[in-house]
């Protein structure tokens, strides 16, 4: 019996010696980690109305109020920034509104915005959009899906700034470069689509327990689907997720891929 006592004495030892996992904080929905040029790593988080820019202590940094459009609603934000569409000490952003026309979400538009709420550049159609290092010029650009005008196609922006990550091909500014390295995730194709999408990906070989994960247009979770490092793409039919806009992205343990957009309709 002494024996047992002192074996259980050792295993509460070295279990308190790991510590604990504690809860900091928690948000009202999908949370991105943005790397600023200027101004270091916040929190971003966006509900159908405003876009909150937290420190990474939780305390409130900015609170940025797009247009309000009737019958319309902040769906996506993507590119926030503060060096990167211009050379102003202003945070950037473009905000992309929807609309729900029984119960499915079209795309509305796409604004360009700064923190004050100015519209800097309507992108009419338009659905978020990425950036990209063009190695050829040494600049950035932004790209933007179109839905309504020209179905399946993108239009490529150029701009005049820079991103603290350097060279990054992503949506959104996330230091992905501390965490995605060998993780990549495709646009899904078609896209928009009313019947199966393909979504190609690659993990190295020995990745462990990942997961595509779906968002749709409030940051919410609705579909978690396992990807394995033996095959490099999956199909999405509207079986597996009903119409409407969806944010996707790979997790593997700590490490998270890029985030990439989808219609299905």
């Amino acid at each position: 019996m002494k024996i047992f006592v002192f074996s259980i004495f050792l295993c509460l030892s070295a279990i308190e010696g790991f510590g604990q996992v504690t809860l900091d904080h928690t948000f009202p929905g999908n949370v991105t980690v943005v790397l600023f040029s200027a101004n270091g790593e916040k929190y971003e988080y966006n509900d159908t109305t405003n876009v909150y820019l937290y420190n990474m202590d939780y305390s409130l940094w900015k609170m940025i109020t797009p247009t309000h459009y009737a019958n319309y609603v902040v769906t996506y934000v993507s590119g926030v920034s503060d060096y990167f569409f211009n050379s102003d000490n202003l945070v950037e952003l473009v905000v992309t509104y929807s609309t729900s026309v029984s119960g499915i979400y079209s795309p509305f538009k796409s604004e360009l915005i700064n923190e004050t709420g100015t519209v800097l550049l309507s992108m009419d159609s338009c659905y978020g959009g990425s950036a990209h290092y063009d190695e050829t010029s040494g600049s950035f650009k932004f790209l933007t899906n179109n839905f309504l005008t020209h179905p399946n196609s993108m239009s490529v922006y150029s701009v005049p700034g820079t991103l603290p990550c350097g060279h990054c091909g992503y949506l959104g500014v996330e230091r992905l470069s501390r965490s995605s390295e060998n993780i990549t995730i495709s646009d899904p194709a078609p896209n928009p689509s009313e019947g199966v999408v393909r979504i190609t990906y690659t993990l190295p070989a020995n990745t462990p327990n990942a997961n595509i994960i779906f968002y749709n247009s409030l940051g919410q979770v609705v579909k978690i689907l396992p990807v394995m490092p033996q095959f490099n793409a999956i199909e999405i039919n509207n079986t597996v997720l009903p119409a409407g806009n969806y944010m996707y992205q790979i997790k593997a343990g700590n490490t998270t891929s890029e985030s990439r957009m989808m219609l299905i309709r």
